[in-house]
């Protein structure tokens, strides 16, 4: 990979996840220290038989910090052979986490497909605009768990601050460390994040109806299929549980319950998940 083009001069980075698609390796980019973020989404390719760099896409968000946010694993080719990635979004950036596709055949992000989950559940919310676990489960669909709302105590902290506009207040409100950490303690523990079905095709985001909320940051644990089923983990204070739902249908039950072990980071090896 030493072939390959600095994407930020100066930016010490590294590779956050491996994604394989036929005979090449997928590589989405971050900064190596904590805290520190490209204005765009960035990823660089190579060939697994000829173990060389082959190229690099990306697409710049002026503006818009990106702290690249991924799960690991592997689910992320379609059947006709199109390769999603999920860039999680990032926290206090205003970044909204986005899907974008490589279409079969190319090794270049489709700068025509702009999908943003968070930005069509949680248009206001800008301090944490993220989603994780993103999975495709069927032809043209994907899971994903979504934080898909602000919290009440959160908007009554900032919409406390003067000002004429919701710009003016907002500005007013990060002048204010101890609001900004206040709010970010809320953001952290509340549970706001939704588990979704997303259309790929559509580029439309349903929230799977009959679960419960879960916590946005908390890992999301192990996602499988089963008889064409798709069970997926709720960990929350009150609950550790498997749920499923089928493809087309966002109505999910529960499946079982767990006890005696924390489900919200297991690790599936025979999937590579």
């Amino acid at each position: 990979m030493s072939a390959a083009p600095e994407i930020i001069e100066g930016v010490d980075s590294r590779f956050q996840r491996f994604v394989f698609r036929d005979d090449e390796i997928f590589m989405d980019i971050r900064g190596n220290i904590n805290g520190e973020t490209y204005q765009g989404y960035f990823l660089q390719t190579a060939n697994l038989t000829s173990g060389m760099y082959v190229s690099s896409t990306g697409v710049e968000t002026p503006g818009q910090e990106i702290l690249t946010i991924n799960n690991f694993g592997q689910g992320l080719v379609d059947t006709n052979g199109d390769l999603y990635m999920a860039d999680g979004g990032s926290i206090g950036t205003g970044a909204f986490a986005r899907v974008y596709r490589i279409p079969a055949g190319s090794r270049e992000i489709d700068i025509d497909y702009n999908f943003s989950p968070t930005l069509q559940l949680a248009p206001d919310n800008l301090l944490y605009p993220t989603m994780n676990s993103f999975k495709l489960v069927a032809p043209g669909k994907a899971i994903a768990k979504v934080n898909s709302f602000v919290p009440q105590s959160v908007l009554d902290i900032i919409f406390s601050f003067p000002g004429s506009t919701e710009n003016e207040i907002f500005a007013n409100f990060l002048q204010d460390q101890d609001a900004v950490d206040q709010v970010f303690e809320l953001l952290f523990t509340a549970e706001s994040a939704a588990w979704c079905e997303l259309d790929l095709i559509a580029q439309t985001t349903t929230v799977i109806a009959g679960v419960p909320s879960l916590g946005a940051n908390s890992t999301a644990g192990v996602i499988f299929e089963h008889n064409g089923e798709i069970y997926f983990p709720i960990a929350t204070d009150n609950e550790q549980a498997f749920y499923k739902y089928t493809p087309g249908d966002p109505t999910g039950t529960k499946a079982f319950d767990v006890s005696g072990v924390d489900i919200s980071g297991g690790l599936n090896l025979a999937n590579d998940n």
